[in-house]
């Protein structure tokens, strides 16, 4: 499964490398999503949008970044290493290039607004 959504990606104009999908906005932002298959007949994207370090000046960033979120799609937490991650499930059934494409680029826009909100730089 992990290949047909590689392959839909790269169909989509993205870049690929390793288990995910590099975004590149506009302006050169980037934004980096994995790709993680392993329960089926679901897909989970997940992105690192802040690390610890960046965030330690916040009181509570992941009060911060659910209250700042785009939409349901995308959630956050704080992981093992006291990163803020970003994440969302979609269903894996008939994906479509172009409806791929959509989940890809709005997950990398919620996670790139948190980061700025949070940071104040793309990093």
């Amino acid at each position: 499964m992990l290949a047909d959504l590689l392959r839909l990606s790269r169909a989509a104009g993205m870049k690929t490398s390793g288990d995910g999908v590099d975004i590149i906005f506009q302006d050169e932002r980037r934004q980096r999503i994995e790709i993680d298959t392993s329960e089926s007949g679901s897909v989970r994207l997940w992105a690192v949008v802040a690390r610890r370090a960046s965030i330690t000046r916040i009181e509570d960033p992941l009060m911060v970044a659910c209250r700042n979120r785009v939409s349901e799609l995308v959630g956050f937490d704080i992981d093992r290493m006291g990163r803020l991650m970003g994440e969302c499930w979609i269903p894996a059934v008939a994906l479509t290039v172009e409806e791929w494409a959509l989940y890809l680029q709005n997950f990398a826009d919620a996670c790139d607004r948190v980061e700025y909100l949070l940071t104040g730089a793309d990093g």
